[in-house]
């Protein structure tokens, strides 16, 4: 699956061969409401996102779903994404893919169809994809690579050619359960987004939260938050940020409030790249 600041969210619903009777590798989901307002206008936006993966020998299924509505004034829009991804690995290093992606929104949709590699080496994995889409008149290539330093912390580059448009990526990855820590990094044909999100676990089911994004050194949002979590890593969260700079008229508060569940860890590079870029572009505008 290209990774792209374009409208291809990704959150799942598969099941791979065995899998009712297996527990998922990774399961998620979440609601998120959030509400932009300037002096004479506001934009409220409402998401909502699913994501499980099952594992059974060689075989590796992972499923997304995900909604986004956005309301301003009289004018409404609806995007809605169903992917999935099915693997099965040759060895214990080398594992083959294919992916489906399908987003829907006014005026048309569009479908992505993916072949992929990924080899692993321990601490370094290496990835390949091609896609072909209804809506593009070329290929889409993807080479991709991750690092991880430690069991913590893991980095990722990932170079895109979506339709003749080169899209280059860098992420990382703190998370050690009390600390939660991402980068995003994109310069696509020149636009560059830069996105950091932290989370730190005070105990006693609290925890607080940050986020910063800069858009092409013109835009900036400055946000900051709280959680608790209501059961066993079920977590309600709200925050608030302030959005201004050069095109946005007057300055933009950004109130969110939203209920999160995360268990386990993707297996495919390529998934747990597609989840930790719709967390870095959702907390632009407090839906992660």
């Amino acid at each position: 699956m290209t990774l792209t600041t374009r409208p291809i969210c990704a959150i799942i619903v598969f099941a791979a061969t065995g899998a009712a009777a297996q527990s998922p590798e990774y399961l998620s989901y979440g609601l998120a409401y959030a509400d932009l307002s300037n002096n004479t206008n506001t934009i409220e936006v409402l998401s909502g996102t699913a994501g499980i993966e099952y594992r059974s020998g060689a075989f590796v299924g992972n499923g997304t779903f995900e909604m986004i509505s956005v309301n301003e004034g009289n004018t409404s829009s609806t995007l809605t994404s169903v992917a999935a991804t099915a693997g099965f690995f040759v060895n214990d290093a080398i594992v083959v893919y294919g992916g489906l992606n399908y987003s829907d929104t006014d005026p048309g949709n569009e479908t992505l169809f993916t072949l992929g590699a990924e080899y692993m080496t321990g601490l370094a994995t290496l990835g390949f994809a091609l896609g072909d889409s209804n809506d593009l008149r070329n290929p889409v290539y993807s080479f991709y690579a991750s690092y991880a330093a430690t069991d913590a912390l893991e980095f990722g580059l990932f170079l895109n050619d979506l339709d003749n448009d080169p899209i280059t990526s860098f992420a990382l990855n703190y998370d050690d359960r009390a600390i939660d820590v991402i980068a995003y990094l994109e310069n696509d044909d020149g636009l560059r987004t830069l996105i950091v999100d932290g989370r730190y676990d005070l105990g006693n089911r609290f925890r607080v939260s940050g986020s910063y994004a800069n858009l092409n050194g013109d835009v900036d949002l400055l946000s900051f938050g709280g959680g608790y979590q209501v059961v066993n890593d079920i977590w309600f969260d709200a925050s608030y940020g302030r959005l201004d700079g050069d095109g946005v008229t007057g300055t933009v508060d950004v109130i969110s409030l939203g209920f999160t569940f995360e268990t386990g860890r993707e297996t495919l590079l390529v998934d747990r790249a597609t989840t930790l870029q719709a967390r870095a572009l959702g907390s632009v505008v407090g839906i992660n």
